[in-house]
């Protein structure tokens, strides 16, 4: 599978795959650690998605904070149901743009995507990869110079509130922090 993954995007020069994964339909990004994870190995942290079938119930509300292309989402998704709700939030502009094209390839209708970083007060902040091939690694940065985007930030009740959610039932959060 790798081998294949490496000689489609050496022929294609292609550097996004579609693929039908355990959670539905994913457009992948193969350059990304986390979605080449997805691709080779099934899923990006294995045990926390077996946590999340276990937990998530149909009819609840799951929040998944720094949902990054969707693995949770999608999967939490079909575990709530239409009865249930997603809130997906990712704070990356690239990243976002592909966790709204995975939600849409699988007409994920309960999932609300949220562009905004969590943080205890509401802020514009500077933003940066860390970590060359791996966008799940950006975090806050000090200084403009530095800064590869600015992102809005907001504490979590209120990014509930503006969904019209009181509380929710499970919250994931996968996040860089300073």
């Amino acid at each position: 599978q790798v081998r294949a993954l490496s000689l489609a995007k050496f022929l294609l020069r292609e550097r996004h795959v579609l693929a039908r994964t355990q959670f539905g339909l994913m457009r992948l990004d193969v350059d990304d650690a986390v979605q080449i994870r997805i691709l080779e190995h099934g899923a990006y942290e294995p045990l926390t998605v077996e946590a999340v079938r276990r937990l998530v119930k149909a009819g609840q509300c799951f929040v998944d904070v720094g949902a990054h292309v969707g693995q949770f989402a999608l999967l939490s998704s079909a575990l709530v149901g239409s009865s249930g709700l997603v809130i997906a939030i990712e704070p990356n502009p690239e990243t976002f743009c592909e966790l709204q094209t995975n939600l849409a390839l699988n007409d994920c209708s309960n999932v609300l995507p949220v562009s905004c970083a969590v943080t205890s007060e509401a802020r514009i902040i500077h933003f940066a990869s860390t970590q060359p091939g791996n966008r799940g690694a950006a975090r806050e940065v000090e200084t403009a110079a530095e800064s590869e985007f600015l992102v809005g930030a907001f504490d979590l009740p209120s990014i509930l509130a503006a969904a019209g959610v009181a509380t929710c039932d499970v919250l994931k959060i996968d996040v860089e922090g300073n």
